[in-house]
């Protein structure tokens, strides 16, 4: 880079320049002129053409500047390609995740109402508690007959007496070692009625987690008592029988009238066993 007069001698110089030499003016352009000695050159007016700044450089060098920022402004423009490929590509597989994830929370909230609108309406007491035995479910049935809502996430031992969370420990214990467990419990509800229940308890198996357990209890106090009525009816009807002076048969009408049942005064009046 030089400084020259309005005469092209050279005032201040840097570079490889000889002081006191002076070289012709080129043109003012804003661009690079070609001299055809090899070298590129441009020039500057300071003060009105009084003084000239002229720059020059080698063509190879000019060249390898010129490729030098092609390929940086290609790299960069390369670069911002693949940078704005990558965030789109970010950015779609985000929405892409974000609406599989609606589609999956919209799917488990079907599926749960599903569920509850079935368990809802099943006549059986059902519950689902947690690997450390506390009720994380229950049905509608079963806030109907208990105030379960107050025994959500807690132990047995929590809610009743040690008596009777024994047992239940005890039973829950044995489902989830061999899988499944049932019996007959008698409980008393909430309005002071007693119940009869038969109760199934079983392991409920979760990938990866520890396993839950489910109970589906079923009241049967009508069957039970319906049972028991019968049973009583008929010690009495046998009493009332055994008592009586003649003994009483019944047969089916048929040819050789088969015998169904006979009381056992059979043998005192026929001196033959009733079978």
């Amino acid at each position: 880079t030089i400084l020259t007069d309005e005469n092209g001698k050279i005032v201040v110089r840097s570079g490889n320049f000889a002081p006191g030499e002076s070289y012709s003016l080129i043109p003012v352009t804003d661009s690079w002129y070609d001299t055809g000695n090899g070298y590129f050159w441009t020039r500057r007016e300071i003060g009105g053409g009084e003084l000239n700044m002229l720059h020059r450089i080698k063509k190879t060098r000019f060249y390898i500047t010129a490729a030098r920022k092609s390929i940086y402004v290609w790299a960069m423009a390369g670069l911002m390609i693949l940078l704005f490929t990558i965030v789109n590509r970010d950015i779609t597989i985000r929405r892409r995740g974000e609406t599989e994830r609606k589609k999956t929370e919209e799917a488990l909230l079907e599926s749960e109402a599903r569920l509850k609108a079935s368990m809802g309406n099943v006549p059986s007491l059902i519950a689902i508690k947690d690997h450390e035995l506390r009720p994380v479910f229950y049905n509608d049935s079963m806030l109907h007959y208990f105030p379960v809502d107050e025994w959500i996430g807690k132990a047995p031992g929590e809610i009743f007496p040690p008596e009777v969370a024994g047992i239940m420990i005890e039973k829950d214990m044995e489902a989830l070692r061999t899988g499944s467990v049932a019996y007959e419990e008698t409980w008393t509800d909430r309005f002071g009625n007693r119940h009869i229940f038969f109760t199934q308890k079983f392991r409920i198996e979760i990938s990866g987690k520890e396993p839950m357990l489910g109970a589906i209890i079923t009241d049967i106090t009508k069957q039970v008592e319906t049972s028991e009525m019968l049973r009583e009816k008929e010690m009495t009807l046998s009493t009332l029988i055994s008592n009586l002076p003649g003994f009483i048969y019944r047969c089916v009408n048929d040819r050789d009238w088969t015998m169904i049942f006979m009381s056992d005064v059979c043998k005192e009046i026929t001196g033959y066993m009733p079978d």
